[in-house]
């Protein structure tokens, strides 16, 4: 499922635009309404598999980008699981 613009996940962060959709997810530009930091929410689509699947594989890759620290490495912030977002 597609996120609209503006709408507002997890109660801070607001959808900016799309900057990437592919097999696997959808990337989106957003902004923290509360530090105006901007972020990368990546919604991911796994076409074929059971929710618990799902979440197990997406824990597992927060879990690993949240050990590593490389320049050339996107920063872990957060991760969440919202009714249309996980």
């Amino acid at each position: 499922m597609k996120l609209r613009q503006g709408k507002i996940i997890k109660g801070k962060y607001k959808i900016e635009r799309e900057i990437y959709k592919g097999g696997m997810g959808i990337v989106y530009v957003c902004t923290d309404i509360y530090s105006r930091a901007y972020y990368v929410l990546k919604h991911p689509l796994f076409n074929g598999m059971n929710d618990s699947m799902k979440v197990d594989k997406l824990k597992v890759e927060a879990n690993i980008l949240s050990t590593l620290s490389h320049p050339n490495i996107v920063r872990y912030i957060d991760s969440f699981e919202e009714k249309e977002v996980i």
